[in-house]
């Protein structure tokens, strides 16, 4: 009948069409624009994500230097050490190649905490915490458009969530507060951070 022949026909395509895409795959292998193609791919770097050390601190305050336009935002390496032995996993770097090409330091916190430029007094009691502070993040600028903040932020999220903290805050500073209104954040108010505006911003992870 008509289905039959159909289905026949339907068959008798798939077969020649699979003969076919392996007689293409099978010249992609030979051909040396594809080759070159497969060889790009395969040589392209990862990033990856790592606990910072404390001998990463160097490397870190340089980015740090490289990423921010005002000095007063440029802190000691003993403040991202202390950070390193208060929140090690809160403490992270990307990397390519094992070369230092980003990072991200944040703290647990209750919802309103803001924390003062230079300070690594972190708040005392982590039990009560509700809240996930990203207290900095910044990406070498050779490196940036490479997805490396969206990696370092969706492993604190992950890590948020993981803790079940309800909110992630920060203090936004040069003009980056659309890029966290993309990630979801809300300016709370505008403040003096180091004698330079700033804006608290605050995110609401889920909804009770």
């Amino acid at each position: 009948g008509i289905n039959a022949e159909y289905g026949d026909a339907k068959n008798s395509l798939a077969i020649a069409t699979r003969a076919s895409n392996e007689v293409f795959f099978g010249l992609c292998q030979t051909i040396p624009q594809y080759q070159k193609k497969k060889k790009k791919k395969q040589n392209m770097s990862t990033v990856k994500i790592r606990q910072a050390r404390i001998q990463d601190a160097t490397k870190i305050v340089q980015i740090q230097r490289d990423s921010y336009s005002l000095p007063l935002f440029i802190e000691d390496e003993d403040v991202y050490i202390d950070f390193m032995k208060a929140s090690p996993e809160l403490s992270l770097v990307a990397t390519i190649n094992d070369e230092i090409i980003g990072y991200l330091f944040a703290f647990p916190c209750l919802k309103g905490f803001i924390r003062s430029l230079q300070s690594s007094a972190l708040p005392a009691n982590n039990s009560e915490a509700n809240c996930m502070y990203i207290n900095d993040l910044a990406i070498s600028p050779s490196h940036r458009k490479k997805k490396c903040a969206t990696i370092l932020l969706d492993a604190i999220e992950l890590e948020t969530n993981l803790r079940g903290y309800k909110y992630q805050s920060l203090v936004s500073v040069q003009h980056t507060e659309k890029y966290w209104e993309n990630r979801g954040f809300v300016a709370i108010k505008e403040l003096q951070y180091g004698g330079e505006k700033g804006i608290y911003m605050e995110r609401q992870m889920y909804k009770e």
